[in-house]
C-alpha cells in the first residue's frame, strides 16, 4: 500500500491529509544505541535526537537516503522496506513530531 494512497488508514492516512512525504523510519535498532551517523550525514537536519532513539522529521525530510546508508545498526528503514515488527515505530515517529 503506498503511504500516500488516499484509501489508506491511520497514520498513513493522516500523513497524506497533512501532505508528509517522508519514507524513512528510524526503528528498534536504534533504541538505546543512538550512534548518530544519520545525523551528520542528513542535507536538510530533518532527525532528532528523542529520549531513547533518533527519530526522522516527516515534514522536513526530502527522502535522499543518505541516513539509510550512514546507519551502522541498521535501524533506518524506506517505507516499503519497513518489516511488520517495525511499523510502531513509523507511528511512533509520526507522534513524536505531531505532539512537537
Amino acid at each position: 500500500m503506498d503511504a500516500l494512497d488516499k484509501t489508506s488508514t491511520g497514520v498513513e492516512e493522516y500523513m497524506w491529509r497533512e501532505g508528509i512525504v517522508s519514507m524513512y523510519v528510524i526503528g528498534s535498532a536504534c533504541i538505546e544505541e543512538k550512534a548518530g551517523e544519520c545525523v551528520d550525514v542528513c542535507p536538510v537536519d530533518c532527525i532528532e535526537e528523542g529520549e531513547d532513539q533518533f527519530y526522522i522529521d516527516p515534514d522536513v525530510c526530502i527522502s535522499c537516503g543518505a541516513c539509510e546508508a550512514a546507519c551502522p545498526v541498521t535501524a533506518i528503514f524506506y517505507i516499503d522496506d519497513l518489516p511488520e515488527d517495525e511499523k510502531p515505530y513509523y507511528e511512533k515517529a509520526v507522534e513524536y513530531y505531531k505532539n512537537k
